[in-house]
């Protein structure tokens, strides 16, 4: 079976980048880990990456502040906001600048892949190709 779309987990935490990227690999996406922002910005390069799921809690810089840097660098990627608490503050920031969707841990496997669907749909409508796309 054809894979639906390739996913870029960042977290720093492994055993959460672990065990989303086995749930969505048996629902058939691609899916590629990154455990800082360094390797998140290698990633997006290498892998090409539809959407990214982004903790916002991350050691150094905070997920929050990667979101507009991510949409402008790579255009037409995705990125869906995960943390385990977060303000309406912190969520309303991260939406003005540009996530597809802020959702808090634990996230059940169908909030995860409806998010993801949602963000492929919007990508799609923005006229972003669902194939991979040119190299910056």
């Amino acid at each position: 079976m054809e894979t639906k779309a390739r996913i870029l987990i960042v977290d720093d935490d492994e055993y959460v980048r672990n065990t989303y990227a086995q749930c969505l690999v048996k629902n058939h996406y691609d899916v590629a880990e990154a455990e800082d922002w360094r390797t998140a910005f290698e990633k997006v390069q290498e892998f090409d990456p539809q959407v990214v799921l982004l903790d916002i809690k991350m050691p150094e810089i905070s997920g929050n502040r990667l979101v507009e840097t991510l949409r402008s660098w790579k255009a037409g990627v995705e990125v869906i906001m995960i943390s385990a608490l977060v303000s309406d503050k912190t969520r309303d920031e991260c939406l003005a600048d540009g996530a597809y969707a802020v959702l808090l841990k634990p996230i059940g496997l169908n909030e995860l892949t409806q998010a993801i669907e949602g963000a492929l749909a919007r990508r799609a409508a923005e006229g972003t190709p669902v194939g991979r796309m040119e190299r910056l």
